[in-house]
């Protein structure tokens, strides 16, 4: 019996949330089981039916949630490895993993961790967080990455547990009007960015880049996302004269996504590396890619494996506005380039990133 703990199980919404969704959806079966501690509603179900059995245990939302919460998914957990001899834990996230190691010291069951991106540049730390959480992640017997360079990170990190590979998937069937096209560009082009409003996903490099675009090129940028940089990119819209033409939509439900999806010309994900985000796959490239949207993205973090080494889009530097504004212009004045583009990352979607259903 596989038991996937979860400080963060769906409906909360984000691509990581999705990932977890997704593998227990198609990989789990019926006498398999999920435990998760979450800040919503206890009675918040699924939004589309699940194989096994789902615990949802709904705690206040606290200033260290993920601190305060281990020690309840842990006599969770514990109370399951008691009930059974052959139960393997899976753990969402590191944090999670602090409840399986916590079980595993008494009932020696094998535990395996996924892995992401940001939270394992915390892991490099020599302080007592780090160490501990080093300390979890070495006991456990596999690492699930999203791909050779989360792989890297864990190893730079000092982990030397078994690392296996799972990038992220997507079933079309949850993608209504998916398909390879092309998105016509008369008259205003749509840019389409989606993502957090933090820091490390380098949407002021994109507004940035908007800015400067031949005066000839009708476009239109839409960034759909939410985060504490909202405030700063309309102003840095107003700042350059184009917040008529920056459109920053929150809240954004999937019919509405989906809208933007299909209307889009280009899609771009201008992701930098910082110290307190990297960008360690890039989910919503996969969905831009169901829509037959040429995707235009930066060279870093897991991106360049997403995009099959720029062969399934283009890869542009982290951080340069100019090299970001030139693919853009490229991209928006040429319909055979992006058909291209958008082919080639259909079929590499196709190829590697779909659930077969």
């Amino acid at each position: 019996m596989t038991i996937l703990l979860s400080l963060d199980f769906p409906p909360d919404r984000g691509g990581i949330q999705r990932h977890l969704f997704d593998t227990v959806r198609f990989t789990y079966r019926a006498g398999d089981r999920v435990i998760a501690v979450v800040s919503a509603r206890a009675d918040d179900g699924p939004e589309r039916p699940l194989p096994c059995a789902v615990r949802r245990i709904a705690v206040p939302r606290l200033l260290n949630r993920k601190a305060l919460t281990v020690p309840l998914l842990a006599a969770l957990a514990a109370g399951a490895a008691a009930a059974s001899r052959r139960v393997r834990f899976e753990c969402g996230n590191v944090y999670a993993a602090c409840a399986a190691w916590a079980v595993t010291r008494i009932f020696r069951r094998p535990y395996a961790v996924y892995a992401y991106g940001t939270e394992l540049l915390g892991l490099q730390g020599t302080g007592w967080k780090a160490r501990l959480l080093r300390h979890v992640m070495r006991r456990a017997s596999t690492v699930h990455a999203l791909g050779e360079f989360t792989q890297r990170l864990v190893r730079e990190a000092g982990i030397l547990a078994a690392v296996e590979i799972r990038p992220p998937r997507i079933a079309l069937a949850d993608y209504p009007g998916t398909g390879l096209k092309l998105a016509p560009a008369d008259g205003e082009c749509r840019i389409l960015s989606v993502g957090r409003l933090v820091g490390h996903k380098g949407h002021r490099i994109l507004v940035d880049a908007v800015s400067g675009l031949p005066e000839h090129i009708l476009w239109r940028l839409v960034i759909i996302g939410s985060g504490p940089l909202e405030q700063a990119l309309r102003r840095q819209a107003a700042a350059l004269g184009i917040a008529g033409r920056v459109d920053i939509v929150t809240g954004c439900g999937d019919d509405a996504l989906r809208e933007y999806y299909r209307a889009a010309t280009v899609f771009v994900l201008p992701s930098l590396a910082l110290p307190g985000g990297v960008e360690g796959f890039g989910i919503v490239i996969l969905e831009a890619m169901a829509y037959g949207v040429p995707v235009i993205a930066s060279d870093t973090g897991g991106v360049g494996e997403v995009l099959d080494g720029g062969t399934a889009g283009t890869l542009v530097p982290p951080g340069d506005s100019a090299a970001l504004r030139a693919a853009l212009a490229g991209h928006l004045a040429d319909p055979d380039l992006r058909m291209e583009r958008a082919r080639r990352g259909y079929e590499h979607l196709r190829a590697n990133y779909v659930w077969n259903t």
